[in-house]
């Protein structure tokens, strides 16, 4: 049995879609939240990467102004929070400027930000 024993500032979660055909991948969902907690540790989640083909795009949080932005190749467009998945078990289609696509099928690397502890 693995434990954290110091938590870290950014906390990244990875999960292997690979298979044996390099232009394919598994395409179960993964249920991810906005927050979450971890040993009284708060976390909110800052950034997603998803992999679709062989192509890569994530989702940003801006740590300026709070918004969420699509980052896809040269271009960084703004997106409404809805576009995010973080309800657990609702299948998000709306995926962005990628098109209709379940992202949580997509999702392969998720990156959240410790919390400060209010004093």
């Amino acid at each position: 049995r693995k434990k954290i024993v110091k938590y870290p500032e950014v906390l990244i979660l990875f999960t292997d879609r690979e298979t044996d055909n390099e232009y394919d991948f598994k395409k179960y969902p993964v249920d991810f939240e906005e927050k979450m907690t971890l040993d009284r540790n708060n976390y909110h989640l800052a950034g997603v990467t998803y992999h679709s083909g062989i192509h890569f795009w994530s989702h940003v949080k801006s740590i300026d102004d709070g918004q969420w932005y699509e980052a896809n190749d040269r271009k960084i467009t703004k997106i409404g929070k809805e576009i995010m998945p973080f309800v657990r078990g609702e299948k998000a289609i709306k995926g962005g400027t990628r098109g209709q696509e379940d992202l949580r099928s997509a999702a392969i690397i998720w990156m959240y930000v410790k919390e400060e502890k209010d004093s």
